[in-house]
């Protein structure tokens, strides 16, 4: 899936190379204002499934693959669950941290004050997360990315460190 948002990426920026260098303006903003949202759509999206996918290997794996628990856990906490996990605007994954316990809270955090590189890839995958949230719910075609396509596809490589290392 990584290949297919990149996809869209390489060939927009593509688009947009192509319609600049033949004086097609006014095409090429649009396609600029156009782009960030539908690459931020695409990540976010991709990132979900990761993470979602995540979790289920994970109680196949400590359930010995009973198919009766993971389809609980798929059904009651993984379908239609995956916003709650996060407080988007608190720019960390601590709430979610915590749905595994005090002690894997405290561990993760540990973790992500040593580990740089893990913690940049975190607060990636929860600021894709933040800016998809405002992007739906703050009326689609009217929002104005303060991103970059760019500046997009480099948080969601970042964040795919941490959901698909």
């Amino acid at each position: 899936m990584p290949s297919l948002v990149r996809a869209l990426y390489d060939d927009n920026s593509q688009l947009l190379d192509y319609l600049r260098n033949n004086q097609e303006v006014s095409f090429a903003n649009s396609v600029e204002s156009i782009l960030p949202k539908v690459l931020l759509l695409a990540a976010a999206s991709h990132l979900e499934s990761e993470l979602q996918g995540l979790i289920l290997d994970y109680f196949r794996e400590v359930t010995g693959n009973r198919m009766c628990a993971v389809s609980f856990v798929e059904k009651k906490a993984v379908v239609r669950q995956f916003h709650t996990y996060f407080s988007w605007d608190a720019g960390n994954a601590n709430s979610f941290f915590a749905l595994f316990g005090t002690d894997f809270k405290t561990t993760m955090t540990a973790l992500l004050q040593t580990d740089n590189d893990l913690a940049v890839a975190v607060k990636n995958f929860v600021g894709i997360g933040s800016l998809r949230n405002q992007l739906v719910h703050q009326n689609y075609a009217a929002f104005t990315m303060e991103s970059t396509a760019e500046e997009i596809w480099r948080m969601y490589e970042s964040a795919l460190k941490w959901v698909a290392p």
